[in-house]
């Protein structure tokens, strides 16, 4: 049961946090995005930021592959994807919705990078060359996207909350 008092608290950004986790593999890291337009890898060890990413847009989601070397963040329209072992270097800008992206999230084998937008659109990524190989419009503005084994959720602006059975 978690205590009431922090283990730490961290300062660095400039406007507010709107997304945040911890790494899959190592619990010392902690990544959070920004509306100051950054991505930030924190480490509990030091006690602080060790790596500021530029997104250039205020940050709406971001994930971590598995092993921690790669960072993917969503903000305005765009994602980016960033190199954590070449010191958070851009390697991918990809503009494939016309709003905001509001979330993503990886599929169970982290070969798919699904994303949902206020275009009504959920894309999903081939993280080989971050090409779009599936597109799906809804009836309204993405809110959130999750990913289990066999079920997508999604969650719209309506009242409901989508929950699909996947075939493939």
């Amino acid at each position: 049961m978690p205590s009431e008092t922090p283990v730490t608290i961290f300062t660095g950004h400039e406007d507010y946090i709107r997304a945040g986790m911890v790494s899959h593999d190592n619990p010392h890291l902690i990544l959070s995005g920004s509306y100051d337009q950054t991505v930030k890898l924190w480490d509990m060890r030091t006690q602080g930021c060790v790596m500021t990413m530029n997104h250039g847009a205020p940050v709406e989601a971001v994930d971590m592959f598995p092993d921690g070397g790669v960072v993917v963040a969503a903000g305005g329209p765009n994602l980016k994807v960033f190199d954590i072992l070449a010191g958070g270097r851009p390697m991918h800008s990809l503009s494939n919705h016309q709003k905001t992206v509001t979330s993503l999230c990886f599929d169970n084998s982290y070969s798919r990078l699904l994303t949902g937008s206020l275009d009504h659109h959920v894309k999903v990524y081939n993280v080989q060359d971050y090409s779009v190989v599936h597109s799906v419009k809804y009836p309204a503005p993405v809110m959130s996207v999750a990913l289990s084994v066999r079920v997508l959720f999604l969650e719209a602006r309506t009242d409901l909350i989508r929950i699909f059975k996947l075939t493939c």
